[in-house]
């Protein structure tokens, strides 16, 4: 019986593993670019919204580039801000990660 049970507890910890594994969380990554030069912006900050709770952020690198992982699927808005003088922050709506 004992043997029973541990072999249980051990096929049922693997299997809880691969499922928590098979999670399906999404990565959000992308580049910051004026919209109207299309030159890159390094050094700015990256906002993943749901209402008005923050769920993830990320810094540009010198390519303008970011990466946010771990997102639950979902529909999400996301924030750019920048402490260059000259740009303004921007606010994209509705960005889905599935």
């Amino acid at each position: 019986m004992i043997k029973k049970l541990s072999f249980f507890a051990v096929i049922f910890l693997f299997t809880a593993t691969y499922i928590y594994g098979q999670s399906g969380l999404g990565t959000l990554k992308g580049t910051v670019k004026d919209d109207k030069t299309g030159t890159v912006i390094p050094n700015a900050k990256v906002y993943l919204m749901s209402g008005t709770s923050m769920k993830g952020n990320a810094l540009t690198d010198d390519n303008g580039e970011f990466q946010i992982n771990a997102i639950l699927p979902g529909s999400y808005d996301v924030k750019v801000t920048n402490r260059v003088e000259g740009y303004q922050d921007a606010l994209e709506q509705g960005v889905i990660i599935s």
